[in-house]
Parts: structure tokens; C-alpha cells; sequence
């Protein structure tokens, strides 16, 4: 009753959220552009719906920015290392090629 947002409940009941239909909709979230089309879609329905629908669209834009940003770091992670070493060599073929 005091609590607005349960991520229990945002867990455990996903298909009754709307944004996840809609993102289910959308297909890969991991796209570039998943957290501006969350954000985006939130405009449809904060501030012009009931309140519940309001609450439901809040947890499950939480539930998918929570997903999103896993998978951000997973990526960074994985790919993290490899981005600098090919810094690395293009600054020190930079180097050779000047020199």
C-alpha cells in the first residue's frame, strides 16, 4: 500500500505490464537506441493514464533498463579489453608511421 514500485512484483508478473508487451513487440532490446525507446515509450502513457497503468509502465520500464544495463556491461566486459588494445596498436602504428 505505501510502496509504489515492487521489482518482486515487476519480476513476477512481466506479461501484464504493457511496456514489456510492447518491447516483446519490438524484438532484441540490446539494439543501439533500447533505453531511448523505453524512455520514449513512457511518454504514452505517464501523465495521461490511470494510475495504475502509470505504475505498471514505471516497473516495467525498470524491469527492461534493468535488463538493458546487464547487458551493457556484459558487452563491455566482453569487448572492453579488445577496444583498447586496438587503441593501443593504432596509437603505436600512429607512431611509426610519423616517425
Amino acid at each position: 500500500p505505501g510502496r509504489l514500485w515492487s521489482p518482486r512484483a515487476a519480476r513476477t508478473a512481466p506479461a501484464k505490464l504493457p511496456l514489456c508487451r510492447k518491447a516483446a513487440a519490438l524484438g532484441d532490446q540490446s539494439r543501439p537506441g533500447a533505453v531511448e525507446r523505453t524512455l520514449l515509450s513512457l511518454g504514452d502513457v505517464v501523465g495521461i493514464k490511470p494510475l495504475e497503468e502509470q505504475l505498471a509502465a514505471l516497473s516495467g520500464a525498470g524491469l527492461l533498463l534493468e535488463q538493458e544495463w546487464e547487458r551493457a556491461r556484459e558487452r563491455s566486459r566482453r569487448y572492453g579489453g579488445l577496444s583498447r588494445r586496438l587503441g593501443l596498436l593504432l596509437g603505436l602504428l600512429a607512431v611509426v608511421v610519423l616517425a
